[in-house]
């Protein structure tokens, strides 16, 4: 079950240019709830037609793809994203070439499909997605900023302290516009839904007011109807830009549903930012500053299971609860390690259909080689 509530504010600015849409859906025994929100830049004219244009037609074009049965796993989603990303363009340019004085439509994007089991992900520019495991405590940025103050900082010439106010944060590498080369760099992630938590959408100008630390505060509001009053009262009251937030709260997921997809890796290691070359807390599988992905060094035999890292100190099953699919055994793979620095693979699944091809002699695995079940993410020997 999911609630949603909204806030928006005008800020200082004349004129609103940040656009959002959200749909809960449910057809033929498929349910979920669709989120889109744009920034409309504000450098260019027409911010608030590209944004408006943007969030509609993306969300109109998930909709009809989920209700379709289109979107079943993350390649899926990445085919319909981009798809609507090349429809969604050709209206803009469409948009541009009607009207002259609208050259340069421009607006950021931010995309959470909750369907069946699954927390569908995409961004493309700076608009933030949070995740609050309310249990945990925990705040995580899911999204994937893109902007020339994470390219600054993986160079090094941003302090990890300079980036939070960097002005660089304003200028986009990645946006929706006329030119399909710009959102080219997509952000495209899935994972299950967590059994408890609230999601947070939002243009920066939200980021620019609470923080960080103020999103959790906020997130963390026990009624959700009491968060809505509370976050429309400091957006209204301190809001500079326009400021726009959606926010979902996830109560409990379905009852074929085992354990939450992990957003934290099981590692003892320290994880490392290649984006902004900055360390992290060990653990997390997203970077706090820039929402990129950490890796970790390897000293002993792991698997990567999606966006999961499983150190094989004894061994790893892999099955349904990473997996929810009816094909999927609950006990599908076990994963030992070898004393010569190898991966013993086993296949224990009594469902079929079960699959496999392994060359002769290849069932000890090597670092670098990849399993699937079906056409779920692959895992990865480490």
């Amino acid at each position: 079950m999911t609630k949603t509530i909204s806030a928006q504010s005008l800020g200082r600015r004349k004129r609103q240019e940040d656009a959002y849409v959200t749909n809960g859906f449910e057809h033929n025994g498929k349910s979920g709830v669709l989120t889109v929100i744009c920034d409309g830049a504000g450098a260019c004219p027409g911010g608030d037609v590209a944004s408006t244009l943007v969030a509609h037609v993306m969300s109109s074009w998930l909709l009809i793809a989920a209700l379709r049965g289109e979107i079943d796993d993350r390649r899926g989603f990445e085919r319909v994203v981009n798809g609507a990303l090349d429809g969604t363009t050709a209206r803009l340019a469409d948009t541009e070439a009607a009207n002259p004085a609208l050259k340069g439509l421009a607006t950021t994007l931010s995309i959470v499909l909750l369907l069946d089991d699954f927390m569908y992900v995409a961004n493309v520019g700076d608009s933030p997605i949070y995740s609050y495991r309310l249990v945990q405590d925990e705040l995580i940025q899911l999204s994937v900023e893109q902007s020339r103050a994470v390219d600054l900082l993986a160079k090094g010439v941003l302090t990890a302290e300079d980036f939070e106010t960097s002005p660089y944060r304003s200028q986009l590498t990645g946006y929706v516009s006329s030119d399909r080369r710009t959102s080219q760099k997509v952000a495209i992630q899935a994972l299950t839904q967590p059994r408890r938590g609230r999601l947070m959408l939002c243009s920066d100008g939200v980021r620019e007011v609470l923080g960080r630390e103020g999103v959790r505060a906020m997130l963390c509001v026990e009624r959700l109807q009491d968060l809505q009053v509370d976050l429309a009262a400091v957006l209204d009251e301190q809001a500079d830009d326009n400021a726009t937030a959606v926010v979902v709260e996830i109560e409990s997921r379905s009852a074929n549903a085992t354990t939450s997809f992990p957003l934290y890796a099981d590692s003892s290691s320290d994880a490392y930012c290649p984006a902004c070359n900055t360390a992290a807390n060990r653990g997390a599988c997203f970077c706090d500053r820039c929402g990129g992905e950490l890796q970790y060094p390897v000293d002993e035999r792991c698997i990567q299971v999606g966006r999961r890292v499983i150190p094989l100190r004894d061994e790893a099953v892999v099955g349904r609860e990473l997996f929810p699919r009816p094909d999927v055994a609950r006990q599908h793979l076990r994963f030992s390690p070898k004393d010569d620095g190898q991966v013993w693979l086993e296949i224990l699944s009594q469902a079929a259909p079960v699959w496999k091809r392994i060359d002769a002699g290849a069932d000890v695995l090597c670092i670098g080689d990849v399993v699937r079940i079906g056409d779920n993410p692959e895992i990865r020997v480490l």
